[in-house]
C-alpha cells in the first residue's frame, strides 16, 4: 500500500466519521413537535426528505461525467450544511420544507458516491481490502451517529438550535476531509481508461433487483419508525427524560454498529437466506413489541432489535452485489437506485403512518406496519424466485465485491 493510499484512507475514515455526526437527527421530531407542528405535518416534513432522495438519486451518477466523486461529495456536504442552516431561521413550515429538501439533496449526492470513491482509492488492491475498509468505516459511522445522538439530546435540553450548529460544524470538517483525498497521475489515467472502456449501461440482474428491494424495504421500515414515530412514543407515552432520550434512541445505532460488523463476517459462513431471515425476524419482533406493550424495558429491547436489523442491511447487501465489472458511473448509478427505492418506501411509510396515526394510534399502527412488512417481503421474494425460473444455490449469493 502506497503512502498516498494510506493518507487517502485516513481522510476517508475521517470523512465518514464526521459526516455522520447528526446531532439534530435524534431530536428532529421533537423539534417539530415542541414547536406545535401536528403529527401529520411532521410526517410530511420527514417524508419530503425521502421524496427528495428519490428524485435526486441519479444526480451523483450524472455528475461523474463532469467532476470526480470527491467533488460531488464535497458539494453534497455543503448543500447539507445549507439545509441545516435553514432550520435555524424563523420557524415557518415552508422554511422547514426547504431545509428538508436541501438536506435530502446533500445526502443523495454523498450516499453511495463515497463507496464508489473508496473503489478508486483502493483501485490496485484486491476486493477483500475494499470489503474490510467498507465494513470497518461503516462501523465507525455507526459509532459517530451513536455519540451524536446522545450529545444531541443533551444539547437540545439547553437550546434547541445547538444541535443544528453542531451538525453544520461537522459538515464543514467532512467537507475539508473529502477534499484532502488525492489521486496520483497514473491512478487517474487508469480510472479514466476503465470508464472509457466500460461505459455501457448494464442491466440489473434478478439477483441485484432482489438485493435492491431487500435493502430498500428492510431499511425503510425500521428507520421510518425510528425517525417518525418512536420519538413520540418515548417522549409522550413512555415519558423518557430528554437527558436519557438520546441514550435510549442511540441503542438503535449501537446495535446497528454491532450488526454491521457481525453480519459481514457471518456472510462467509451462513447462507444469504439465514442472514436475511434473521434481519427480517428481528424487525418483526421489534414492531410487535412496540405494538403490544407500553413497558419501558420491552420498548428498549424493541429499539435495540430495530437497530440490529437495520444495521446489517447495508453491509450485507454490498457484500452480495457483484460490482467488479462496473465502472464508477455504473456503480454510483446502482447505489443511487438503491437509495431511490429506499427514499420511496421511507416517504411512503411516513405519509401513510401520519394519516393512520390519528385513526389507529401508535400501537395499532405498529401492528399494521408489521403485517405490511411481512406481505411486502413475501411478495418480493416470490417475485425474485419467479424471475430466476429455477432454484438458485446459496453460493450464487456469496458474490465478492
Amino acid at each position: 500500500m502506497t503512502i498516498l493510499m494510506r493518507r487517502n484512507l485516513l481522510f476517508f475514515y475521517m470523512y465518514r466519521i464526521f459526516s455522520r455526526l447528526y446531532f439534530h437527527l435524534a431530536v428532529l421530531f421533537l423539534y417539530f413537535y415542541l414547536n406545535n407542528i401536528d403529527i401529520l405535518h411532521i410526517e410530511l416534513l420527514l417524508a419530503i426528505y425521502g421524496i427528495t432522495l428519490m428524485v435526486s438519486s441519479q444526480w451523483s451518477s450524472k455528475l461523474t461525467k463532469y467532476i470526480s466523486e470527491k467533488y460531488i461529495i464535497a458539494i453534497g456536504e455543503l448543500v447539507k450544511a445549507t439545509g441545516l442552516l435553514f432550520f435555524t431561521f424563523e420557524l415557518h413550515f415552508y422554511t422547514l420544507v426547504i431545509a428538508q429538501i436541501l438536506s435530502g439533496i446533500g445526502y443523495s449526492l454523498t450516499a453511495g458516491t463515497d463507496s464508489s470513491l473508496l473503489r478508486h482509492i483502493l483501485l490496485n488492491e484486491d476486493s477483500s481490502k475494499y470489503k474490510k475498509v467498507e465494513s470497518s468505516s461503516n462501523s465507525y459511522m455507526f459509532i459517530s451517529f451513536l455519540l451524536a445522538g446522545i450529545v444531541g439530546s443533551i444539547l437540545f435540553k439547553f437550546d434547541q438550535l445547538y444541535v443544528f450548529y453542531g451538525s453544520i460544524c461537522a459538515n464543514f470538517i467532512s467537507f475539508l476531509a473529502i477534499l484532502s483525498i488525492g489521486t496520483d497521475k497514473s491512478e487517474r489515467k487508469q480510472v479514466q481508461e476503465t470508464i472509457v472502456g466500460n461505459n455501457t449501461q448494464m442491466e440489473n440482474t434478478s439477483l441485484e433487483n432482489f438485493w435492491k428491494n431487500y435493502y430498500a424495504i428492510s431499511r425503510a421500515f425500521p428507520l421510518a419508525i425510528f425517525i417518525g414515530f418512536l420519538p413520540y412514543f418515548l417522549f409522550r407515552v413512555i415519558e423518557v427524560n430528554l437527558y436519557y432520550f438520546g441514550v435510549v434512541l442511540s441503542l438503535f445505532t449501537l446495535l446497528g454498529f454491532s450488526s454491521a460488523r457481525l453480519l459481514v463476517r457471518l456472510n462467509n459462513t451462513f447462507s444469504y437466506k439465514n442472514l436475511t431471515l434473521a434481519t427480517t425476524v428481528f424487525s418483526i419482533i421489534a414492531m410487535i413489541l412496540l405494538g403490544v406493550s407500553n413497558n419501558f424495558v420491552l420498548s428498549v429491547i424493541a429499539v435495540a432489535l430495530l437497530g440490529f436489523s437495520s444495521g446489517g442491511v447495508r453491509p450485507l447487501t454490498l457484500s452480495n452485489l457483484n460490482t467488479n465489472k462496473m465502472d464508477a458511473r455504473q456503480r454510483t448509478a446502482l447505489f443511487s437506485s438503491m437509495e431511490k427505492l429506499y427514499g420511496f418506501w421511507n416517504a411512503f411509510l411516513l405519509i401513510l403512518g401520519g394519516v393512520l396515526f390519528d385513526i389507529l394510534g401508535f400501537q395499532k399502527l405498529m401492528i399494521f406496519f408489521t403485517l405490511f412488512y411481512i406481505v411486502l417481503l413475501l411478495f418480493f421474494y416470490r417475485k425474485y424466485s419467479f424471475s430466476t425460473r429455477q432454484p438458485v444455490k446459496d453460493k450464487d449469493f456469496n458474490l465478492k465485491i
